[in-house]
């Protein structure tokens, strides 16, 4: 029989929860705003789907547990060699490990990133622009996102596993330079003139 009340269970078995997963717990898949460009939304599928699993054996295992045996991994109280705290420690540790590395990158999603919004209207009132902050605004980045040196290393560094989504950017850049230089990223100013 618990002597816990029923709240004061479920506040340790998220204790435990938070202590276990860390960020993983209450993790949230960004929002698309656009899709310029080559998006997967579905990229964060697979985590999601681990997440799940490992959240019901998780807790499935916490409602077993004791009111003692609950506090005391709920709280991390008591003795650090206690069996009971050794056995959480290390029950699906490796698991919710290796699920961290299992994070798609950002980028896999798409430019579409909600963090990587352009505020177009702040970015609308600009008399000019340089070749790299055109590349991003077209397609919907925030140009203080990316500078000039990190395009560049992007770029020299291209290769097969370079995300869909940044080989697009990269193509549209060097399409503009193309048009606009001839070669190389430069800081000279464009004047783009802005039809309403």
């Amino acid at each position: 029989m618990s002597f816990l009340h029923k709240n004061s269970r479920e506040h340790f078995i998220r204790t435990a929860l938070e202590n276990k997963f860390g960020w993983v717990l209450d993790w949230d898949p960004p929002t698309l705003w656009h899709n310029i460009g080559p998006c997967l939304p579905d990229a964060y599928d697979d985590f999601i789907e681990g997440r799940a699993t490992l959240l019901e054996t998780v807790i499935e295992a916490l409602d077993q547990l004791s009111d003692q045996e609950l506090m005391e991994v709920g709280n991390l109280a008591g003795s650090k060699d206690s069996a009971t705290r050794t056995w959480w420690n290390n029950f699906l540790s490796d698991e919710i490990r290796a699920l961290r590395k299992k994070m798609p990158s950002d980028l896999l999603f798409g430019l579409g990133h909600s963090d990587w919004k352009a505020d177009i209207v702040y970015w609308s009132q600009m008399p000019h622009f340089t070749l790299r902050e055109v590349v991003l605004l077209s397609v919907g980045v925030d140009p203080e996102r990316y500078q000039d040196s990190d395009l560049l290393e992007i770029e020299t560094r291209e290769n097969d596993r370079t995300y869909p989504a940044m080989r697009f950017v990269l193509k549209r850049l060097r399409l503009l330079r193309r048009y606009f230089h001839g070669g190389g990223l430069s800081h000279e100013r464009l004047s783009l003139r802005i039809y309403k």
